[in-house]
């Protein structure tokens, strides 16, 4: 479900997407502002590692958006320890939930299928991708793995 924005452009996230409602339900944030050009930019989407947070990327945020990507991350809080399973298909429908609104407000592409996102992943996070990539390969278009974890039980 989409929660719209939730704030001034100067705080975090601009806006954000929930599996689920509840306080421990998997998001994505969005981390870059919308710019008026943001429809058009590419869609990253950062997988953190297992602190769930997404502060990683907080750093590279200014390079990324300068080089042309709208940055979203993954947030799972420290109480959501779901199964592999269940992780995959909440990643996997807020991908798609992202990618259907990006679609829509592309000037470019209105409504373009084949648009998808690069997945910037980390530790944790690169499982996870891998296990999207996998179950939903329409929905990548490109992974990046930073560190990925060799494997988690």
């Amino acid at each position: 479900s989409s929660s719209g924005s939730s704030g001034s452009c100067s705080s975090l996230p601009y806006s954000e997407l929930a599996a689920s409602s509840g306080p421990d339900a998997m998001r994505l944030l969005q981390l870059t502002p919308d710019d008026g050009r943001s429809a058009n930019r590419a869609l990253l989407i950062f997988f953190p590692g297992s602190d769930g947070t997404g502060q990683a990327i907080m750093p590279q945020l200014p390079a990324l958006h300068a080089a042309g990507y709208h940055v979203w991350t993954l947030n799972l809080p420290p109480p959501n320890r779901q199964d592999w399973d269940a992780l995959t298909d909440d990643a996997c429908a807020l991908v798609r939930a992202l990618l259907h609104d990006w679609r829509r407000s592309s000037t470019e592409r209105p409504g373009d299928a084949s648009v998808a996102a690069t997945a910037l992943a980390e530790s944790f996070g690169g499982c996870l991708a891998l296990r999207v990539a996998a179950q939903s390969p329409e929905l990548l278009e490109q992974m990046v793995l930073l560190n990925p974890a060799t494997s988690y039980n």
